[in-house]
């Protein structure tokens, strides 16, 4: 290799992660010009590692081929995911962290929820992911740098896991476990129970929400690591950043922390404070510029308050934050009053104050930054409550504050830091290089530093006037001076941040002689100088133009630092100071005269001074006694007593601060007196005791037992201690029953038994270390010294047993106190006892506990059982073998028999006993089983008790049985079953298998403990193998053969296989990958277990069958195909050992077939590829086998099961949800009805047809309801066999055990009621009459038979009404591979749901986003039906219902243009006709039937107008002939039809005809239409009297408003009249045969032949529009068809009927024909049907009045889009629309036909079942409208009438008299309506609402028409007429023959007012 040279340094890091074999990550970049043989590297480079040689390595770029050398410091090596050949080289790669993989497996799993969430805009929960997945790549690129320090890189792994486990509880995930340090826990590494605590504790810690886990975690590692934490103390960072105030003077500020419930006694224990102020001060001077004084410009002023406590909350263990408020008060320093300013001054003036909350701040987490905060200012009302006003202002006192006039600004910056002050001060080095601001007093934590503060505070004074006439301004100048009369030098602090002074000048108040301070300074002398120091305080008075160290005092006080009489501290709390006068000869600097001379001073009687003083010292004490105490050395014998007075006064006077201060000097008096005086031994215990209590009590001082321990481990000295306690301990407890005082100091000596036991153990230690050093060499010595020294401790023992056994009442409390306390004794004993004694005395202990008097007790004394196992003793081997038949016992014991709070304890004590022996390294299967022995049976049984009513009691035993399962092996359990009987073994196999079921059943552990859930299953399975040996080989055969248990085993396998924590199909990736990734498919090895027992039964199977069936049915379901291939075999087996046993299998074909039904529809279970695998394992099997039963019936019995499942799963693949899906499941159930008939299946066929009657009931289906219900009726007979209850498959009663003469009575009761409610009265009329006969005489009940009789009645009444809304039908194709296999790519006629529904609701509630369906509305064409009533007189109501029910035939209409584009449309309009035959009639029991056979047959255009013609006039004369028979109904329908079809001619109206028609040219060219075209003539001439008769009814019925329209009309139809003289004229003068034959009698061969294909179904939406079927006249031709020789007849449509308007309901969209759907400029749209048809009236009978449809209409959908509606696509003039050419289908979400072409015209957009907005003006699809969307023509307000033609005004004839002559019968055809009203649907809502006709609409030039068609009235009329007159005097007729002719072919009435009309009308058109 080339000579290498030293590798360069680097230039910058980075980072890259790659996740690769042998691959590293460059981290900074190389550029390689050291040598020729360098490889070039850049940042993200990934390398392959070759060879290496020192510092340097030889590679080459992933991607490259170049190889190079590089230095090693360059590149960052990466964990490799293979280690394979590259073990023995030092730069192998190592082990990846596992959280990278983790993150990188989280997000993943995240990724579908993330867009789940986004799609059902959860929002801000995806925002909050989304953020969060940023967060964890960027942490986990931070990992995979992998350089970063341990400290940074273990609080990346924090924040991550935290960041997963967040994201997991806001997406319901699985619970990941986790240990204190962030690790995942696994079965494999961790125990069972460790498992379930940490997935208990997560849940609560979930439920709470008041800590993350994070930071649970880290709060239970510091816990474990025992290091002492305070986590409630907080400490608070202050920065003075700005005040600004033109006052012209230097300011002072004073920081000050105050709490007012300290003032209250409301505060946490004895937490001293000042006026409520808590901590130190921070003083901050400021200069006249406004910058702090003593600070530079880049570190402003700060201080920390330190130690600031939390309150306890109201639940023990909980705080809260406390009340605080920053207090700033401000003074200035200068002039005495600023207005009378007399040369330079320093006075301290108040100012102002501010104050800012800090609850919410303190309630904040600790944070790294500083939060600003602005405070404000506020001067004072009253100078002299200036000390007050922090309090005035945190009340909101208005009347004594105000805002500060010169405040401009005051801003302070905060910080909160958490933790105590020394890990504070470590982490956060330079923030405490600035002062600290220490409580006042001491803290939480009592520092061992030297501490000797006192802090004086100025509370007030009141002083005498005197002679002046004003008030003083007074100032106090405090020192502190030696007894000599000297100062000590700068001892006066006034605040954290201020310099020590030697005298302090307080606030200068004017005038005032009652000054109130509050002013607190801290004085602080030397410990030698504090015995003679004095406090000297001089009073001044200072006036503004005296220099104030100039001025001379007028009084003075003094006060010692320490109490004279006791030589102890001045004492804490205010106190009052003599005043004395001030006189300057006793005040000589340095001689102190006036302390010695006090008496001589001269006291100033009416003057007061007030201080108040609180000493925190740990050097100086303030209670006598304890100096006392701690003076004992110097107590001689004779004055022995006075310590006995010391013990007592420490005992009840001294408080819990003083203890802790002054602890190792009390304890070592304490014993030292018990050494020297052993008299007083009780006194020292008595006293001991108490001072441990009062500091226990004390909840403030957490540092107490820290120190205590420490002084016991480190301090204590003394060797003969622990006789004289455990003497003392052993008295008391004897004396205690008996004696009230000694049982009440016992019961305090109890509560510190751990910490007496300290001094014991401790006192022993330092004795036998003693002895050891006297007795080297003497063993014998040191043996007698043991034995007595335990002989002490077992009698005290002894003492304790038998006082625990005693039963007085009075003993409960100190026997609770002991069971408490107890077990930390063992825990110190053991330094001094071996674990066999240790084990032994606790056994003792237990067995003599006497619970029974106190239920509280037994709580106790199982807690200290668990507290005892916790211990080392249970830990070792030697401990557990003498305590285990004690506690096994004792657990047994309570698990049989306790209360829900004992049972938690036991389970604790069963937790830790099983946690202690998974983690023992010298555990035997010994040690196992004796727990199991008394252990495994009653957890078990307390698994199934009912009693056990908590989720966290449940699922704790079942972890505590898992545990105690998983530590049994199989040896184990083969040790365990030898040592039982026969039926013990058989009690503990049930109880196991009864717990498992339940368990499996309703598992006790959540849901999202997914790794508890599989830790069950893996003990289940292991267990189960076990169990089934013993199950084998004990009852598996002979006598003791137990079917029950056998059956146990088997339903607990097969609920291990079903259960959902199993189902990996159902799962994420990653959470399959965890499910599988220990033991595989564990369904598959129980599986196997399952065959494996079956295989063992041998001739026992036949028990078994056909019970089996069902669970092995449902295991066999699951979607596991190893599961499958394991279990369909022993279908195949049990057919077998039937069939030998019987003969045949029938009963299992039975049992197989129910529970199929029950497992894949009830439960869910089931796939196709189930059903192929058991097909054709059932087939192999069958076909290898030589059974001739086999052979002949096993293929048609898996065709039906094969058969049943297709059912079964199409039922189930429907869409829950949906619009749609009832319908779905009424076919699914119909099907499985039919199979389930097939197969005499009667109680499944019974319980499928009432689930689908529910269905139709829900769906308000009611003559499907009724029909379903017919299915039920018919499998009953008239008689009284009783028949059981009908069951759903829920198990819900649906119909009682009755008799079936009930059943079906109640049966034909509902299906008439439902009949009746979807108005099928005639069908409800079939079954009353048979229940009638049976109430009349069967069961001869005339009450019931009264009730039916009157439903009868009230049904024939609606019948003869007649007033119902006809059903609509629809075509519905489904096309496509996303559909059921039972509907896909088959078409259906539905019965709508809705007697209203249009097809625009029909395709909403139908469609699905996600298929593709093809709707289209079809008409009904009558069935033979009619038959029955030939050469009978009918009412056409009755008819009515057959013409549109009990239906199978049905047809469907669009319009299609075969030549070339005309200018008239309607020349080349034909109609393609497609009619439907289906499997059965409608109704039926469901809402839809299958379409068996489709025809298409094709309608010319003459023909197709002649139907046109024949369906309005129909509607013409039904609407007629209803307001004739009724005036009162609302005349606007009538308004609007008349208006709609006469003002049509205007525009051209039949004109369109004429010119398609009528000329000579198309008569030429079609010589076959000739007759058809007659026909026409007449049948627009009947139009013309039906007009007239119409126009007649409405003048009668038109109110004086609508006067002008009725003349208008007038006018109009007499023109029309004359024209339509004029063609029939024509048609005479143009024929060459006789007279044409009346319409009537045209025979079937004068009509031309039809063009007829025969298709079949439709697959693609090839159809432009829906339309309804042509319909010819009786006495047409029929159409020649290609069809075989009996073709299908086009049988008559149903007529239409009109729809009735009542006075107070206009018309509505029911009733009036939709606007046309236009097409485009140059497309006619579809003609289609209105809504509300007429029925023709024939001469016999009267027109049916139809039934009002609902009056308020729906709102128009405007859309770009064609609709898919039939009813919008017909025309509101007179003639059809010219049809769209045809077009290719379109694929779109709906996949219903369109009326046509979109507007829009773009293909591809989809089309969308609504109605398309009119365009204005005339339609070119309809030349009779004169104006798209046009309704009736409004009232003519303004101008005279419409000009009328000149002459007489003909007569018309009677209405009723014209209607009996001109009417003919007419069959029902498709309504291509061009005569009309166009009117919309919001033309409509218009016109309901108002009083009168609607405004006419303006008329417009429709396109296609000629200039002719614009002229007026009369020119036109005049100009037809003219012409016919013309023809016919060209035949050489004269005018009178010619009139007489015209007479002939019409009424004479009428001819005779005509030919007067015709005879004016031939003057004009001549003289024109």
């Amino acid at each position: 290799m080339v000579a290498l040279i030293p590798p360069p340094r680097l230039t910058h890091s980075g980072s890259m992660y790659v996740f690769g074999y042998v691959l590293l990550a460059v981290v900074c970049d190389y550029p390689g010009v050291v040598t020729p043989h360098d490889l070039p590297l850049e940042l993200g480079n990934i390398l392959e590692v070759l060879e290496e040689n020192g510092e340097w390595l030889r590679g080459r770029l992933s991607q490259g081929t170049r190889l190079g050398i590089f230095p090693r410091n360059h590149v960052q090596f990466f964990d490799s995911a293979k280690d394979g050949g590259h073990r023995g080289s030092q730069y192998s790669l190592q082990r990846q962290e596992p959280l990278i993989q983790e993150v990188a497996t989280v997000l993943s799993e995240w990724n579908s929820h993330l867009k789940r969430l986004y799609m059902s805009e959860h929002l801000h929960t995806y925002e909050q992911l989304r953020k969060a997945v940023e967060e964890l790549v960027a942490l986990r690129m931070q990992l995979i740098l992998g350089n970063l320090p341990i400290d940074h890189a273990n609080a990346v792994k924090s924040k991550i896991t935290d960041k997963i486990d967040w994201g997991n509880q806001q997406l319901h995930l699985d619970l990941i476990p986790r240990d204190k340090t962030g690790a995942v826990m696994t079965p494999e590494t961790s125990g069972v129970m460790e498992l379930y605590h940490v997935h208990s504790e997560t849940a609560s810690i979930e439920r709470s929400a008041s800590v993350s886990l994070g930071n649970y975690r880290r709060n239970t590692r510091a816990a474990s690591d025992h290091t002492p934490t305070v986590t409630t103390l907080k400490h608070l960072l202050l920065k003075h950043v700005i005040l600004i105030c033109s006052t012209g003077e230097p300011l002072e500020v004073s920081y000050r922390l105050y709490d007012p419930k300290t003032i209250s006694g409301d505060a946490s224990d004895n937490k001293a404070s000042i006026g409520g102020f808590i901590n130190e001060g921070f003083r901050v001077a400021i200069d006249r510029a406004g910058a702090p004084e003593g600070y530079d410009d880049f570190e402003p002023p700060s201080t920390v308050f330190t130690e600031l406590s939390m309150q306890a909350g109201e639940t023990e263990g909980t705080t809260v934050p406390r009340d605080l408020y920053l207090v700033a008060h401000v003074w200035r320093r200068g002039q005495m009053d600023p207005s009378k300013a007399r040369g330079e001054q320093a006075f301290l003036r108040p100012l102002g104050c501010a104050v800012l909350p800090l609850r919410g701040f303190m309630t904040q987490k600790e944070s790294e930054s500083e939060v600003e905060h602005s405070l404000d200012l506020y001067r004072f009302t009253d100078e002299s409550q200036f000390s007050m006003m922090h309090e005035y202002i945190i009340k909101k006192d208005s009347s004594r504050i105000a805002r500060l006039d010169q405040f401009k600004g005051f801003t302070v910056k905060l910080r909160l830091l958490s933790g105590s002050l020394e890990q504070v001060r470590k982490e956060n080095p330079l923030v405490f290089k600035n002062p600290i601001a220490p409580p006042i007093g001491f803290g939480e934590i009592i520092s061992n530093d030297p501490r000797n503060d006192l802090y004086v505070t100025l509370l007030n004074a009141e002083f005498e006037k005197g002679s002046k006439t004003t008030p003083r301004n007074v100032e106090v100048v405090m020192t502190v001076q030696k007894h000599d009369g000297s100062s000590v030098p700068n001892c006066l602090v006034v605040g954290a941040g201020a310099e020590p002074v030697t005298e302090y000048r307080s606030t200068i108040y004017y005038h005032n002689n009652q000054p109130i301070w509050n002013e607190t300074v801290k004085v602080k002398v030397d410990l030698r100088d504090f015995q003679s120091a004095h406090m000297k305080f001089t009073f001044k008075h200072c006036s503004s133009g005296q220099d104030p160290n100039k001025v001379v005092p007028f009084c003075f006080a003094f006060q010692p630092l320490m109490e004279k009489q006791d030589g102890i501290a001045i004492i804490d709390g205010p106190r009052e100071l003599l005043v004395y006068k001030y006189d300057k000869a006793y005040d000589v600097s340095g001689k102190g005269l006036y302390l010695a001379k006090s008496h001589e001073l001269k006291r100033n009687v009416k003057d007061r001074f007030t201080i108040s003083t609180l000493l925190s010292s740990n050097k100086l004490t303030q209670n006598s006694s304890l100096l006392q105490l701690l003076r004992w050395r110097q107590t001689t014998d004779d004055k022995a007593e006075n310590l006995k007075a010391a013990l007592n006064g420490i005992t009840y006077g001294l408080e819990a601060v003083d203890i802790v201060k002054f602890l190792t000097e009390i304890f070592d008096a304490a014993f030292g007196i018990l050494d020297k005086f052993p008299q007083f031994a009780e006194d020292v215990f008595r006293a001991i005791v108490q001072v441990l209590s009062k500091t226990d009590t004390a909840n403030r001082l957490s540092s107490f037992k820290t120190v205590l321990d420490t002084y016991i481990r480190n301090d204590f000295t003394n060797p003969g201690v622990h006789e004289h306690i455990i003497k003392q301990l052993q008295n008391h407890i004897e004396k205690a029953p008996s004696n009230p005082e000694f049982a009440q100091n016992l019961r305090t000596a109890l509560k510190q038994l751990d910490h007496l036991f300290k001094f014991i153990i401790r006192s022993r230690k330092i004795q036998l270390r003693g002895l050891s050093r006297q007795n080297r060499g003497r063993q014998g010595t040191a043996t007698a010294d043991h034995s007595a020294f335990k002989d002490l401790l077992y009698a005290s023992f002894t003492a304790i047993n038998n006082m625990m056994i005693l039963e007085e009442k009075t003993l409960v409390g100190t026997k609770d106190l002991l069971l408490q306390r107890y077990a930390f004794v063992f825990r110190e004993l053991s330094a001094v006892l071996s674990l066999g004694e240790l084990a032994q005395i606790a056994s003792e202990f237990i067995q003599s506990v006497n619970d029974k008097a106190n239920d509280k007790l037994t709580i106790h004394k199982l807690n200290f059982i668990r507290d005892l196992v916790d211990s080392d003793i249970y830990n070792k081997r030697e401990g557990r073998a003498k305590l285990n038949p004690v506690l096994t016992d004792i657990v047994e014991t309570y698990l049989n028999n306790s209360t829900p709070d004992q049972l938690e304890s036991v389970l604790a004590i069963t937790d830790n006993m099983l946690t202690i022996l998974h983690k023992a390294q010298d555990r035997t299967d010994e040690d196992v089983i004796e727990l199991a022995r008394s252990m495994l049976m009653p957890l078990a049984r307390k698994c199934l008790a009912k009693n056990v009513t908590t989720a966290h009691s449940r699922s704790y035993l079942t972890a505590c049985l898992c545990a105690l399962l998983r530590l049994m092996s199989t040896v184990s359990f083969q040790h365990l079953f030898e040592e039982l009987s026969t039926s013990e073994l058989h009690d503990l196999l049930e109880i196991l298998f009864q717990a498992f079921d339940k368990n499996l059943q309703q598992s006790n552990f959540a849901r999202d403990w997914l790794v508890m859930r599989l830790v069950l299953c893996d003990v289940i399975l292991d267990t189960i193998k076990c169990l089934s040996d013993a199950l084998i080989s004990k009852f598996g055969d002979g006598p003791n053969f137990d079917l029950g248990l056998w059956q146990l085993c088997f339903r607990v396998c097969n609920q291990f296989v079903i259960q959902t924590t199993l189902q990996v199909e159902l799962f994420s990736e990653s959470k399959r990958k965890k499910v599988l990734a220990h033991r595989g498919d564990r369904r598959e090895l129980m599986a196997n277990q399952v065959l494996l027992l079956w295989n063992t039964l041998g001739p026992k199977k036949q028990n078994f069958i056909p019970g089996l069936i069902g669970p092995l049915q449902e295991m066999a379901l699951v979607p596991s195909r190893p599961v499958r291939k394991l279990l369909i075999p022993v279908f195949f087996d049990m057919i077998q050992h039937e069939v030998a046993a019987d003969g045949n299998f029938d009963n299992l074909q039975q049992e197989i077939i129910d529970k199929l039904d029950s497992n894949v529809n009830n439960k869910g279970s089931g796939d196709q590829e189930y059903g192929d695998l058991l097909e054709r394992t059932l087939m192999t099997l069958t076909e290898s086998s030589n059974n001739a039963v086999l052979t002949a019936e096993m293929p048609a019995f898996i065709k039906d099961v094969r058969q049943l499942l297709d059912l079964l799963l199409n039922l189930r693949d429907v869409v829950s949800g949906s619009n749609h899906h009832r319908d779905q499941l009424a076919g699914c159930y119909v099907e499985l009805m039919h199979f389930y008939n097939k197969t005499k299946r009667r109680d499944m066929y019974l319980r499928s047809a009432a689930k689908l009657a529910k269905i139709h009931r829900e769906e308000g289906q009611h003559i499907e309801r009724a029909y379903a219900l017919a299915k039920l009726a018919d499998t009953l007979e008239w008689n009284n066999t009783n028949v059981p209850a009908l069951k759903d498959s829920d198990g819900k009663e649906v119909y009682p055990a009755q008799t079936a003469r009930q059943r079906k009575t109640l049966l034909y009761n509902e299906m008439i009621d439902a009949y009746n409610e979807g108005e099928a009265w005639e069908k409800a009329l079939e079954y009353s009459r048979e229940l009638a006969h049976q109430y009349e005489d069967e069961s001869f009940d005339y009450k019931a038979l009264s009730t039916l009789l009157t439903k009868r009645a009230s049904m024939l009444d609606k019948i003869t009404v007649g007033r119902r809304v006809e059903p609509q039908y629809f075509r519905v194709g489904y096309w496509g591979m996303s559909f059921p296999s039972n509907i896909r790519n088959q078409e259906f006629i539905y019965r709508a749901k809705d007697k209203n529904d249009h097809i625009t609701t029909f395709c909403d509630r139908i469609q699905s986003e996600e298929q593709r369906i093809m709707i289209s509305k079809v008409q009904p064409e009558p069935s033979d039906v009619l038959g029955r009533f030939k050469g009978t007189t009918v009412p056409p109501a009755l008819q009515a219902y057959y013409k549109l029910n009990e239906l199978s035939r049905f047809v469907f209409e669009r319009p299609i243009q075969k030549n070339k584009k005309d200018d008239n449309e309607f020349r080349n309009l034909y109609v393609e006709t497609s009619k439907f035959e289906t499997a059965c009639t409608l109704p039926c029991e469901q809402p839809r039937a299958r379409i068996i056979n489709t025809e298409i047959l094709t309608r010319g255009p003459v023909e197709n107008a002649i139907v046109t013609m024949e369906n309005t006039n129909a509607d013409l004369q039904a609407i007629i002939m209803e307001h004739a028979q009724d005036p009162s109904l609302n005349i606007n329908p009538l308004s609007m039809k008349l208006n709609g079809i006469i003002d049509a001619a205007v525009q051209g109206g039949t004109e369109k005809y004429r010119e398609a028609f009528f000329s000579n040219d198309f008569l030429e060219a079609n010589p076959d239409q000739t007759e058809l075209v007659d026909k026409l003539r007449h049948l627009m001439a009947r139009q013309v009297k039906i007009l007239e008769q119409g126009v007649q009814v409405h003048g009668k019925m038109c109110s004086a408003e609508l006067k002008p329209l009725q003349g208008r009309l007038e006018e109009m139809v007499q023109k029309m009249s004359e024209t339509s003289q004029a063609d029939l004229k024509q048609a005479k003068s143009s024929s060459t045969a006789s007279t044409p034959r009346p319409i009537s009698m045209l025979s079937d061969s004068s009509r031309p032949r039809s063009s007829v294909e025969l298709r079949a179904p439709h697959t693609h939406a090839d159809q432009a529009g829906a339309t309804e079927a042509p319909a010819p006249s009786a006495g047409a031709s029929k159409p020649t068809t290609a069809a075989p020789a009996n073709p299908t007849p086009a049988t008559p449509a149903s007529q239409p009927k009109a729809a009735p308007a009542t006075p107070t309901t206009p018309a509505t969209p029911a009733t009036q024909p939709r606007a046309a759907n236009s097409a485009g400029p140059s497309t006619p749209a579809t003609p289609a049907t209105p809504a509300a048809r007429t029925t023709p009236v024939t001469p016999a009978t009267k027109p049916v009045e139809a039934e009002a449809p609902p009056s308020k209409p729906s709102p128009p959908k405007t859309s770009a889009r064609p609709t898919a509606d039939a009813e919008s696509a017909t025309s509101r003039g007179g003639t059809p629309k010219a049809a769209p050419p045809p077009r290719p289908p379109k694929r779109n979400s709906s996949m219903q036909e369109d009326d046509g072409p979109s507007t829009s015209g773009t293909p591809n957009k989809p089309a969308v079942p609504t109605s398309a907005k009119p365009s204005p003006g005339m339609s070119p699809s309809n030349p009779f409208m004169a104006q798209a969307g046009g309704s009736a023509p409004p009232v003519p307000t303004k101008g005279p009438p419409p000009p009328r033609p000149q002459g007489n005004k003909p007569k018309l004839p009677s209405v009723m008299d014209g209607l009996k002559t001109a009417q003919a019968p007419q069959p029902a055809s498709p309504k291509t309506n061009p005569f009309l009203e166009s009117s919309t649907e919001s033309n409509l809502s218009t016109s309901q609402t108002s009083t009168g006709p609607p405004p006419r609409p303006r008329s417009k030039k429709p396109q296609g028409f000629s200039k002719q068609a614009n002229s007026s009235r009369s020119h036109s009329l005049s100009l037809s007429l003219s012409l016919s007159l013309s023809l016919s005097l060209s035949n050489s007729q004269t005018l009178s023959q010619t009139l007489s002719n015209l007479s002939n072919s019409l009424s004479l009435k009428l001819s005779l007012s005509l030919s007067k009309s015709l005879s004016l009308d031939l003057t004009l058109s001549l003289s024109l």
